[in-house]
This record gives C-alpha cells, structure tokens and sequence, in this order.
C-alpha cells in the first residue's frame, strides 16, 4: 500500500540528490540539516510501528515479511540520517596564519556532541598544557572588535540592558527554551521510575509484566540521556552564546569609551591671545622709534582645578576600574543565570499537574499553603539583602577612593609624616565595608535557611495529609512524589536570591553610567 511514508522516503531521496549537486559547503550544511530532520522523523514513525506491532494487545499476528520491510526501511533511514549528521559546515578558515575555532566548520554531530574540541583537549593532555599560541583564533562573530560595532550599530536608546536585550535576542530566547524544554524533560525520568515501580507492585501480586518492564527500563535510560544532553547544551549557549560573549562586550565597550573621558591631573592650561580673549586682535609693540604691527604669541595660562573638579577626576577614573572588574563580571552572572526563571515556570507547570495526578488537589494545596506562610519572611529577607549589597557596593567604593588617592600621594605622605592619619582613614573606611559584609552574610543566611526549610516542608506536609485523605501510601507514589519535590527545591530556592540580584542590585543600576557618565564625550 502506497503510504505516507512512502511519500516521505521519495522527497527524502530527492533531497539527497541535491546535496550532491551543490557546491556551495553551507548550502550543502543546511540542506543536510533538513535531509537529516525528515530522516530522524521517518526513523521515529518506523520504530513507532515496530514497537505496535511487537506489542499487539488485539491478538492479530504482524506478517513477517512486513516487519522485515519496516526494519530495512528503518535501517536505511538511519543511514541517510546518519550521514547527514556527518557532513562538514566547511574547510578549514585561517586567520591571522592560525586555524580558527572549529565549531562552525565541523559537522552538526560534531559541533552537538562537543566533538570539534577533542583535538585540542587531547593535546593540552599529552602536553600537560596550553599555550597561547595553541589556541585557535575565535569566530568573526565571537570576537570583542564585532561585538563592539554590531553593539553601536543595534543601540537605540540610553537604557543599557534594553539595548543588550535587542543585540542578543535571538541567545536569550534560545536559552528560555532550552531552559523550558530541559525543565519539562527533567519529569520523563520521574514518569519512567514510576510507572516500574507500579509495575514491580503488580509483579509482588502474581502479575507478569517483563515486557512492559523492559520498555519502561529502556525508556528511562533514553530519558536520562536526553536530559543530561539538553541540560549539557543549554549551558553551554548560557556561558558560551550569552555570558563571554556579554562580559567581552561590555569590556571592550567600557575600554573605548574610557579612552574618551575627562583624566586631567593637577593642572588646566586655556590658551589667550595677547591681553584679548583669543579674538585675534593684535596689540603694538614698542621696538625703538617706530611702532610695528606684530601679533603677541600664544601665552598660557595655568589654572589649577577645584577641589570639586579634582575628586570627579577621582572617581571617574575608579569608577573604570570597578565597572571592568567588578560590574561587568555581575551582570554578566546574572544574564547567564536568568534562564532559571524560565525553567522554574515550566518546572512549576509540569510538576503541578503530575503530582495532582500523583497525590491529587487536597495534599498539593496543603503543602502549598505551608510554603506560602513562609513568603512574607522571604520577600523581607530578599529587600533587606538588597538593601545591604547597595551599602555594601558604596563602602567598597568610598574605600578604593581613598586608597587610590592615598598610593597616588605615597611620596608626599611619607614626606609630611601623616601615615598614622592616613592609617585611621583607610582604617575606618575598611571597618564600615566589613560591617556591611557582615550584616549581608548574616541575612543571606537566614535567605539560605528559608530557601531550604520551605521545599522540605512542602513535601512533607503534602505525603502527610495525602496518607491522612488515603489511609495508605503506596511506595511507588511516595518516592515518585519525593523525587519531583527535590527536582524543583532547587529552582524554588534559587528565585528569591535571583530576583534580589536582578532588580536590587546596585551594579546593575551603576552599569548605566557606561552610556550617561559624563565622563564620556
């Protein structure tokens, strides 16, 4: 019978052909990529109707000759899906006489299974380590000097994180779904376990269920593997496509816009023409018995800066060094972070409708109720650590002004003898920041202990009231509920900090000043 999948089997033989007709190596990659996405449907649909067939519940025999037929087109449609993968992007690219990184020039199976980086590790290994002559060059689209134009280019507003919201889009919504996908897959391995132990209860009461087992074992196994290389994955978009990629960016953003800022030192120097306003007007001369016409030379004039002028020089010169190391460095830790919202939401969704599935409405809302006591505590713990790493940030900053000043003026401290004075000064700017450090250390561990009582409580509370409601609890929905608690104590635990980090951080709000300071022309 003439088939949907026979339709299929002839575009894909169509797409072969034109991959051997294209010349162009990225044409050919992307043509690959779809040959190799309508291969890996095709083995799905065919291993779907060999597992029907294998596990027919209406008693009617599968011939043989047609499941012969199934498994040699599932055999040749691993071979097209498997060559596919195998395909390079391109040759090798040279820049500057050394090789560039090879993720964009390996084929896909390489560049998924971080394949492209082996030959690298593998000779770090037999060398004991790297140097940096034996790194490759980064790609076009990696590299600080791209970052910085394709960052003025797509800038419209004064508002920083709006602007880097706009030139890295496309990461940030790639690592929300990866962050979505991952959270929702973490469940399969949960849904795997439980059904095996259902089974394993029905096999205590004289049922026979090896081959169901077997499928469920093997599921759970495949699960697990998915999993381990989504989570695998998103990470390396969070740390390789968003956070070096953002810390890189606004360094080098940072380093061009210094070079423009006001950095004068002791004295100001106005050029004047003559005794006139620099107008051009000339003044006669006396020069014996004649008067000549000669136009006075440029004379400076040497005007010191105020006390004001002198500390903004301060400042603005420390200002740079503490948005490169200190600024840059958290922003960029919360960017890579941020996918942990995302996830949370679609960790929250699937696993509230597996456990009413497991333990029903009546346990879930009495666990959630439990948890929802210990808000209020939280959001005031969350405000009062804000509060503290903003006082925490101006005492660093306030001390490293007075260091700064104190190393630029060692000569003359020394000279007049004032190193007790200058002793105490520093003394007491270092006592007030290691109050603050304190004081945040000291809420963020009662944060840490709200973070960790609260999911313990929620699973506690909701097997107690179900084993109440039920008057049994079987182990299979025991330890399925346990497991699915402990997959989201940790996303619940890290939202509270998270959001702290993100809207009640100083850095963030200081980070403005790249674009408005006006030390930048």
């Amino acid at each position: 019978m003439f088939g949907y999948s026979n339709i299929g089997q002839i575009l894909l033989l169509g797409q072969a052909l034109t991959l051997f007709r294209q010349r162009r190596p990225i044409k050919r990659f992307n043509h690959a990529c779809i040959s190799a996405a309508a291969s890996l449907a095709l083995c799905t649909s065919f291993s779907w109707q060999i597992i029907s067939s294998s596990s027919n519940s209406s008693g009617e025999a599968t011939p043989t000759s047609h499941l012969i037929l199934v498994v040699c087109q599932l055999a040749c449609a691993s071979v097209s899906l498997l060559s596919c993968l195998l395909l390079a992007r391109r040759p090798c690219v040279y820049f500057k006489g050394l090789p560039v990184d090879g993720e964009y020039t390996v084929s896909i199976l390489n560049r998924w299974t971080f394949a492209w980086a082996d030959e690298l590790l593998t000779f770090a290994k037999r060398h004991h380590g790297l140097d940096l002559v034996h790194l490759p060059q980064l790609h076009l689209r990696l590299r600080s000097e791209y970052l910085e134009k394709l960052f003025h280019k797509k800038e419209r507003s004064n508002i920083l994180w709006k602007d880097l919201f706009r030139v890295h889009r496309l990461e940030l919504a790639s690592q929300s779904l990866l962050a979505m996908s991952q959270g929702i897959l973490q469940f399969t391995p949960q849904l795997a376990m439980y059904k095996l132990l259902e089974l394993l209860e029905q096999r205590s009461e004289g049922g026979a269920v090896a081959d169901k087992a077997w499928i469920w074992v093997a599921a759970l196994g495949i699960s697990i593997i998915v999993t381990a290389w989504v989570e695998a994955f998103m990470h390396w978009v969070v740390w390789a496509r968003l956070g070096s990629l953002i810390r890189s960016e606004l360094s080098a953003l940072i380093f061009s816009k210094s070079t423009r800022r006001k950095d004068v030192k002791g004295h100001q120097t106005a050029l004047i023409l003559g005794n006139t306003e620099a107008n051009g007007v000339t003044e006669p001369i006396a020069s014996g018995p004649a008067v000549q016409q000669q136009t006075q030379p440029d004379v400076p004039i040497i005007k010191p800066l105020n006390d004001e002028e002198d500390e903004e020089v301060q400042k603005s010169r420390q200002s740079v060094i503490n948005l490169i190391a200190i600024d840059t460095k958290r922003v960029t830790d919360f960017v890579s972070c941020h996918w942990i919202f995302s996830q949370t939401i679609a960790k929250l969704t699937a696993s509230i409708f597996f456990l009413v599935n497991l333990i029903g409405w009546p346990s879930l809302l009495a666990g959630f109720a439990v948890a929802t006591l210990s808000l209020p505590f939280n959001i005031w713990a969350s405000r009062t650590y804000s509060k503290t790493q903003t006082g925490l940030m101006k005492a660093r900053d306030q001390k490293m002004v007075i260091v700064t000043e104190a190393l630029q003026g060692i000569r003359q401290i020394k000279f007049s003898a004032l190193e007790s004075q200058w002793q105490a000064k520093i003394g007491k700017k270092r006592a007030e920041e290691l109050a603050m450090q304190w004081k945040a250390f000291a809420v963020d561990t009662v944060l840490i202990g709200i973070w960790i009582l609260g999911p313990v409580m929620l699973s506690a509370v909701s097997l107690a009231v179900f084993a109440v409601l039920n008057g049994d609890l079987s182990p299979s929905i025991a330890f399925t509920t346990i497991t699915v608690f402990a997959q989201i104590e940790m996303a619940m635990a890290a939202i509270p900090e998270l959001t702290s980090d993100g809207l009640g951080k100083p850095t963030s709000l200081r980070l403005k000043s790249i674009k408005t300071a006006n030390w930048i022309p």
